[in-house]
């Protein structure tokens, strides 16, 4: 009877013996295949393989991007992506670029009252390595050496840019509408539209706005509301003129409903008088924030129009 009792005892050590061992061996990692790999966080992603230029290339963006100066390496971060989107649309690879230009052409001291804006006119090429894969889209050219220029359609594109302080800071980069005063109503549409995601007031901008818009073709004055102003109803303008001792006002097209028609561009007919003043007066007027009162000088306008061409906007009235 003794002797059964220890086969079983024996049994049911060996039986036990077995288990721990394929326990254990469960709970030991199989190097050849893991159940999952930790990454220490410290360890930093790899990075993107550079497709879209050569190595000298790559070299020159890096030293380029890393430039002291944040308008030069503002402009060849804009040069870094259209090289990247050149490549996206045509998989070539470049294998040089340079800037031509690259110089501020207008300083802007009355958009506000602590910091001035500034617009640097940018022109660079690009050199392809094969330029037979370039897609040629939207005025694109290439220049008589091989090189892919940056004109579009729209020309070249300028820097905006903040100064105070001493301290210049890029905001962001425009395509002008238009010679004369195209960059100073391009600069002020992107900058409403910057101050009002702000929630910051753009009275002041948007009087601008339509100061440098003002124009003069064929007896009529011509000026534009900017569209994104929010309260299209704040406006009250005025044009008050006055020769050889008799004062004239004038009915300007101003109604609502053929304002933003006409995308909000007014007008007024001016008789052919001398006149010895002609002035516009803009209020804004808002229950929360009072009366902005603005007056222009127009009779510079009348005898010096370089603000924008008027002509087609006043055939093509609506």
């Amino acid at each position: 009877m003794k002797r059964n009792y220890r086969i079983i005892t024996i049994i049911i050590a060996v039986f036990t013996a077995m288990i721990l061992l394929a326990s254990c061996k469960a709970a030991t990692p199989d190097p050849q295949q893991p159940d999952s790999v930790q990454i220490p966080e410290d360890i930093p992603p790899m990075p993107e393989e550079v497709k879209y230029a050569s190595a000298a290339l790559q070299a020159k963006l890096t030293e380029k991007l890393a430039s002291p100066d944040p308008i030069e390496s503002y402009a060849w971060s804009m040069i870094e992506k259209n090289i990247r989107d050149q490549w996206q649309l045509s998989e070539v690879i470049f294998t040089d670029a340079e800037i031509t230009l690259l110089e501020c052409t207008d300083r802007f001291s009355d958009f506000y009252e602590d910091k001035e804006i500034g617009a640097y006119a940018l022109e660079y090429r690009i050199k392809p390595e094969d330029q037979e894969k370039i897609i040629l889209a939207g005025g694109m050219e290439i220049d008589d050496d091989g090189w892919l220029l940056d004109t579009v359609s729209m020309g070249h594109p300028w820097i905006i840019t903040e100064e105070q302080e001493d301290a210049v800071s890029p905001i962001s980069w425009v395509y002008p509408m238009g010679e004369g005063r195209g960059v100073a109503l391009t600069t002020l549409d992107m900058l409403m539209n910057r101050d009002l995601e702000r929630s910051i007031n753009i009275d002041r901008l948007a009087i601008l706005s339509v100061e440098q818009s003002i124009s003069y073709y064929d007896g009529q004055i011509v000026f534009q509301i900017p569209k994104i102003y929010p309260y299209h109803d704040a406006w009250v303008i005025d044009i008050i003129a006055s020769a050889e001792d008799e004062n004239y006002s004038f009915d300007l097209e101003f109604s609502e409903d053929k304002l933003w028609e006409n995308d909000g561009y007014c007008f007024a007919s001016i008789s052919d008088i001398d006149y010895n003043i002609l002035f516009m007066s803009i209020t804004i007027q808002k229950p929360e924030s009072g009366q902005v009162i603005f007056g222009i000088d127009l009779s510079p306008y009348i005898k010096d129009n370089d603000a924008i061409d008027a002509i087609d906007i006043i055939e093509n009235r609506l």
